[in-house]
């Protein structure tokens, strides 16, 4: 197929092209001969689309570590030739995933956010922009980026989960916030229920002793006001495992065993703390 390829490319590009195309499609990218003919073709014909895919099917089913931040900078380079801001975007925040140096693409996000059309895209420009800021000197401006990053994901993907760690992650750089913000930030954008949810499923990575003791002492206060008053006493129970000196979560622990019918489960945490 290759070699036809290549022989047919001199002929006629623009048939080169289509068949190139159906070759990907049948064979996948696997083989450095279709790959690299695929890859003349495209160039031959000026299709950026073509090298798009190809890339992207590479990048999908098998290029090595190493190579794919450099060739998903390719493909974000390819999307902006075809006037796809939210491609170009989503191209570049997977590079950052993959291991890109942010220092690379500083100064794009200003561009990408005047070129992206659709909510994916402005979700990878805020998660660029998320990355850049963590890499900086500037706490201020990470706070502001991964808050602005984790309302986004709740906002327009629904995941409550991901904006909860995107905010976890702004607590560990600016710590005197910390997390009673991520809590009041997700209770504002979902309610407590919701908030709940995100907040235990953060909690069960959390491995920061003082983040995990204030995320379930939120979780206590979400748990009261979604009406779980037995999880909200477990949760401020294991709040005051890791942050004895808190009595917000010890009245919170009265509160929730009072409303659970059980007031003497408070017993044991009185002595916990003494």
């Amino acid at each position: 197929v290759a070699d036809g390829l290549r022989a047919l490319v001199d002929l006629d590009v623009d048939r080169a092209a289509v068949l190139a195309s159906r070759a990907l499609d049948a064979f996948g990218p696997h083989r450095p001969s279709l790959r690299e003919t695929v890859e003349l073709v495209a160039d031959r014909a000026r299709d950026d689309a073509l090298a798009a895919a190809l890339i992207e099917r590479f990048v999908s089913a098998g290029a090595k570590a190493g190579e794919r931040p450099h060739l998903l900078v390719r493909l974000a380079a390819l999307r902006s030739r075809l006037g796809d801001g939210d491609g170009e975007a989503i191209a570049y925040a997977r590079a950052l995933r993959e291991g890109l140096e942010p220092a690379e693409i500083e100064g794009r996000t200003g561009v990408l956010r005047e070129r992206v059309r659709t909510s994916d895209g402005l979700l990878a420009v805020l998660d660029i922009e998320a990355r850049l800021a963590q890499a900086s000197s500037d706490r201020e401006r990470a706070w502001n980026a991964l808050r602005a990053y984790g309302a986004a994901l709740a906002d327009l993907a629904g995941d409550l989960r991901g904006a909860a760690q995107a905010f976890v992650v702004a607590a560990r750089i600016v710590p005197e916030r910390g997390p009673r913000f991520i809590a009041a930030d997700l209770r504002e954008l979902a309610g407590a229920d919701a908030a709940l949810t995100a907040i235990l499923g953060v909690l069960e990575t959390e491995s920061d002793p003082r983040i995990a003791g204030v995320l379930a002492e939120e979780g206590s206060r979400a748990a009261l006001g979604a009406s779980q008053p037995g999880r909200a006493f477990a949760l401020a129970k294991l709040a005051l495992e890791m942050l004895p000196d808190h009595t917000d979560a010890l009245e919170m622990a009265e509160l929730g065993a009072a409303m659970d019918g059980r007031p003497a489960d408070v017993s044991p945490v009185y002595e916990g703390v003494a």
